[in-house]
């Protein structure tokens, strides 16, 4: 029999309006109603001092968690605010749950504790839905392209102890860069069997608000700090999407430093996507 949980929530918290205060409680509201509680949620609190008081009134009203808050002495970002929250979790598994997601299915953190904690289990992708679509996890190299099939930062539990945390130069692509942290040192990931997570959807999130030089930049950091195979990246990229989605990935790497011949390749496969996706509009 289960005694204690071996799992710590983080709450990273950034509330903007009052539609964000919402949003949060029914993140703790899907936590609270887990059949096996977490061993400790830590809220980490990135908010402007206005918000304080009702994050007080709200943590009280989940006695049922054992919740730390923890406010930042200054504004820091999403990945600087969520890192504060993996190193002060004491528990052997972690899992990061964003203010506007929240846990759909109540049994998610015991079934982790019997069926996966034991087994070792190095890091676990979490299906989830957004807007009533539902989404499998699949990892591959073209997700460090933006192409983003792991899920956000809210589907993936991973050990307190493997020293990996968010790059704080990164908006768009801090969830991207994280998972391919994990897949170097632990390989590939075990993936949930059910849809657990549900993805909000608001103004303020990153793909909503990053410009596209902006989205430039990390690209070149993502790919200076990971140095993945560039052809590589390429030949998935055509072998496994469709030509638009194609072109959108394969054209973000004309950005990029690259090889003559490596350049030349890349504009090739841009003008064929594009045109093969222009064709198959125009005869359907």
């Amino acid at each position: 029999m289960i005694k204690q949980s071996s799992l710590s929530v983080v709450i990273p918290v950034y509330l903007r309006h009052q539609e964000d205060f919402v949003f949060l409680k029914r993140a703790l509201d899907s936590v609270a109603n887990q059949t096996f509680p977490p061993q400790e949620v830590i809220v980490t609190n990135d908010s402007n001092s206005n918000f304080d008081l009702q994050i007080t009134d709200l943590m009280d009203q989940y006695q049922s968690l054992n919740i730390k808050v923890m406010k930042n002495p200054f504004k820091q970002g999403i990945s600087t605010n969520t890192n504060n929250g993996i190193l002060n979790a004491t528990s052997k598994y972690t899992h990061v749950l964003h203010q506007d997601d929240w846990l759909s299915d109540s049994n998610l953190y015991l079934d982790l504790e019997e069926n996966l904690f034991e087994k070792e289990v190095h890091y676990i992708l979490l299906p989830w839905r957004r807007l009533d679509v539902l989404s499998m996890p699949k990892f591959d190299i073209t997700s460090l392209l933006g192409n983003n099939r792991c899920g956000g930062p809210s589907g993936l539990i991973f050990p307190s102890e493997a020293s990996i945390f968010f790059d704080e130069r990164l908006s768009m692509l801090c969830d991207v860069d994280f998972v391919f942290q994990f897949y170097k040192k632990f390989g590939k990931p075990k993936v949930f069997g059910r849809v657990v997570i549900e993805y909000g959807v608001s103004e303020g999130q990153a793909q909503n608000t990053i410009s596209p030089d902006q989205f430039v930049e990390e690209l070149k950091i993502v790919f200076k700090k990971h140095k993945p195979n560039r052809w590589k990246v390429i030949i998935i990229a055509l072998l496994r999407n469709s030509s638009a989605k194609t072109y959108a990935m394969v054209k973000n790497l004309e950005h990029l430093d690259n090889s003559f011949i490596l350049g030349i390749f890349i504009k090739i496969v841009v003008v064929y996507s594009r045109v093969t996706s222009r064709l198959r509009r125009f005869f359907t």
